[in-house]
């Protein structure tokens, strides 16, 4: 099956604390968003703070909710979410979009519609 997509995701268990003291784990990962798993996904369209933990470093962003999809308990499938960055750290789009970071495969520099840095 081929997967068409904009921008190249690359599957990484990656920790992602939230607002309010909740986790959640990615599923895939790109400069531009990520897909996660976590117990009861937030809304469609909530926009929301939170931060990667990569290593000891804790990378800042600011997300918007993008589609959420319940699990099915009797499957033991998780319940899941979409996020697009609309902010975030230089830190974290320096290792999200250099080819030596957690997208080995992206090749060159991000595309203009970029997230923007956390001021």
């Amino acid at each position: 099956m081929t997967q068409f997509r904009a921008v190249p995701r690359l599957r990484r268990r990656l920790k992602v604390s939230l607002e309010e003291g909740r986790t959640a784990v990615t599923v895939d990962v790109s400069w531009k968003g990520f897909g996660a798993e976590m117990p009861r996904p937030l809304a469609v369209g909530t926009l929301f703070e939170g931060a990667i933990q990569y290593g000891t470093a804790a990378l800042a962003f600011r997300a918007v909710v993008t589609w959420a999809r319940a699990g099915d308990p009797q499957l033991s499938t998780k319940d899941r979410f979409g996020a697009r960055f609309v902010e975030s750290s230089p830190e974290l789009l320096a290792l999200l979009s250099s080819p030596g970071g957690v997208q080995s495969r992206w090749k060159g520099p991000a595309p203009r519609d970029t997230p923007q840095p956390l001021p």
